[in-house]
């Protein structure tokens, strides 16, 4: 059986374009390495995340966080209408890098595993749709002039929108056109346990008792909703938490002035072949701020350092 890629990687720091294209059969839970903002123009589609999903409907705008797993899913084969922007998780723009990093707030709520959902008003909308329409014009136009520049003008536009939108939240949209679907309980309780026992050993029987259902039917549920295995879904949380991990280690084991240090290349699309660099990755779990580093694994796949240190309590 083929490998759904989950994690997928933001290679340029700015992508937006322009899609009517309906979603694959084939679409499941995925995650980015950096904020993803989708215009939803028109269709009939559902936005999957751990806890719950909603309907969007023509005029809404979702806002996803980085490693944040999530899945668009469409009942019928119809178009799918939207506009869509990703900022890759280093991104900034020179000059301004505590403005844009108190910006980008606007993605983040009281739970940082959570979308959000807003519904400007027409206007409001239509100005952020206008503007997303010029920047993809700009990111895919090898012969644009001062195409940097712009691409950060039009960046900074849109963010500052949404943020403005967010603090005259009353006035500018109301949620009163969401319907928000929470996933099934044995579901939820899937998801909280797993992410509640990264560290551990975790068997189908312990979930399928958590949750009183024949396993079986618990892994087809699972599927259903995610479109991924369980133990492909535990898999990739381990990766993005081990990820996390390594890059607090990097800025502990690096001199200050090579810790502007990009880690993209983690996030290359990976398959069950990399199953030995995802345990060496997961080691760092284990750093702590006193810990001595060890040893060093260089993986030629990934062209990177992965700086670990030595214990039993490997997963």
């Amino acid at each position: 059986m083929k490998k759904n890629i989950v994690f997928s990687a933001i290679e340029s720091p700015i992508t937006c374009w322009y899609k009517e294209k309906p979603l694959s059969n084939a679409s499941s839970f995925h995650a980015h390495n950096g904020y993803e903002i989708i215009c939803f123009l028109g269709g009939n589609v559902n936005i999957y995340y751990e806890k719950d999903s909603i309907k969007l409907h023509p005029g809404d705008i979702v806002l996803i966080p980085p490693y944040v797993f999530h899945r668009g899913y469409q009942e019928k084969n119809l178009q799918y209408i939207r506009d869509i922007m990703n900022i890759r998780e280093d991104y900034t723009i020179p000059g301004h890098e505590t403005d844009f990093k108190n910006i980008l707030q606007v993605f983040f709520s009281d739970d940082n595993e959570k979308i959000l959902y807003l519904h400007p008003k027409a206007h409001v909308f239509a100005r952020i749709h206008e503007l997303m329409k010029k920047l993809s014009e700009i990111v895919f136009d090898p012969k644009a002039e001062f195409k940097q520049l712009l691409i950060d003008a039009y960046t900074s536009q849109i963010l500052t929108t949404l943020y403005t939108m967010q603090q005259h939240r009353r006035l500018n949209f109301s949620s009163d056109n969401f319907q928000t679907m929470q996933a099934p309980s044995y579901i939820i309780q899937t998801f909280q346990y797993i992410n509640l026992h990264l560290l551990e050993e975790i068997h189908l029987d312990t979930l399928a008792e958590l949750s009183h259902i024949n396993k079986y039917y618990l892994c087809r549920s699972f599927r259903s909703y995610t479109g991924i295995s369980i133990g492909q879904y535990i898999i990739e949380k381990r990766l993005i938490l081990a990820t996390k991990k390594y890059k607090q280690a990097l800025v502990l084991a690096m001199p200050a002035s090579n810790q502007d240090l990009t880690i993209i290349p983690i996030f290359r699309a990976h398959s069950a072949s990399t199953l030995a660099f995802h345990q060496k990755l997961i080691r760092c779990l284990y750093l702590q701020n006193n810990d001595t580093y060890l040893s060093i694994y260089s993986s030629k796949m990934y062209e990177i350092p992965v700086v670990f240190r030595t214990t039993d309590k490997c997963i």
